[in-house]
């Protein structure tokens, strides 16, 4: 086993490995509307459905996310756009970091 070096010093001389990000900083509401979103996917399309991906899924989100972008920005409010619209973003952060773009 291979022992690590700490790289961040702590006050009272605690150490970590390294500094975490701060989700902290993470907006209540904003987490809340899209952890509502998943759950309202989930209903339909079971959970964690999104995660099988793929390229296809991929290009349909980006269309699904500008769709929820333009209805937002038109002030259609018979849907939480926005909330649809970060869920969204989120699917394709995940998917970036896997590397399958489409």
């Amino acid at each position: 086993m291979r022992t690590k070096k700490p790289d961040v010093k702590l006050e009272n001389g605690a150490s970590r490995s390294h500094r975490a990000l701060q989700y902290e900083l993470l907006p209540k509401a904003g987490v809340d509307r899209v952890v509502e979103r998943l759950m309202l996917g989930a209903g339909i399309h079971g959970a964690h459905n999104w995660k099988q991906g793929g390229p296809e899924f991929v290009a349909e989100t980006r269309r699904h996310m500008v769709a929820h972008l333009l209805n937002y920005l038109e002030g259609d409010t018979s849907d939480d756009h926005l909330g649809a619209l970060l869920c969204n973003g989120f699917f394709l952060a995940h998917f970036e970091s896997k590397q399958e773009k489409a």
